[in-house]
C-alpha cells in the first residue's frame, strides 16, 4: 500500500512540475490570457475553446499552458470607448499593454476572453475578444463554445 502511495505522490509533484503539462498545438484557441513574461518572451494561457473546421469546439481541457511567442506576432486588443462595445474598435497592441492588461485582470471596459493563434509552436497572435455577439443563427452554430455561459464565465 505504501508503494501505491508513494506512486501516486510522485504522479502528482511531477505534473506539478510541468511532467504532465501538455502543449498548445498549432491552430486557433479562445480563452483565459493569465500572464504575459515580457522578458521571456512567454504567455500563461488557459484555453476553453479550440477552432475546428470553422467553428468553435470546447478545448477539451482548460488546463494553463506556457507558450513562447512568435519573432514578430499581431498583438491586438479591443478599445471600447466609455466601456461601450459596439463603438468600439480593434487597435494594434504591444507585449506590455498585454501584460498590463493581464496582470490588472478582467474589468467591464476590458472583457476577459482572448483568441490565440500557434503556428510552428509559436505564438503568432493574440486578440481581445470584443465580447459583440451576432443573432445570425449560423454565427451562433460556429461560436457556439465561446459564447456559452460555461466558457464565458470560466474566462472571467
Amino acid at each position: 500500500m505504501r508503494t501505491v502511495g508513494v506512486a501516486v505522490l510522485a504522479s502528482a509533484l511531477t505534473a506539478g512540475c510541468g511532467g504532465g503539462q501538455r502543449k498548445l498545438g498549432n491552430g486557433s484557441w479562445y480563452g483565459k490570457l493569465l500572464s504575459v513574461d515580457v522578458a521571456d518572451r512567454k504567455l500563461d494561457f488557459a484555453p476553453a475553446c479550440e477552432l475546428q473546421s470553422d467553428r468553435w469546439a470546447t478545448a477539451g481541457s482548460d488546463e494553463r499552458v506556457t507558450v513562447e511567442l512568435a519573432a514578430h506576432p499581431s498583438l491586438s486588443i479591443y478599445f471600447r470607448p466609455d466601456g461601450n462595445a459596439s463603438e468600439g474598435h480593434v487597435q494594434s497592441s504591444y507585449l506590455r499593454q498585454a501584460a498590463g492588461i493581464a496582470a490588472h485582470g478582467p474589468d467591464p471596459d476590458s472583457p476577459p476572453g482572448w483568441f490565440v493563434t500557434v503556428r510552428g509552436g509559436d505564438v503568432t497572435s493574440v486578440a481581445e475578444d470584443s465580447r459583440l455577439q451576432s443573432s445570425d443563427p449560423a454565427d451562433r452554430r460556429a461560436n457556439a463554445c465561446i459564447w456559452s455561459k460555461r466558457t464565458q464565465a470560466f474566462v472571467k
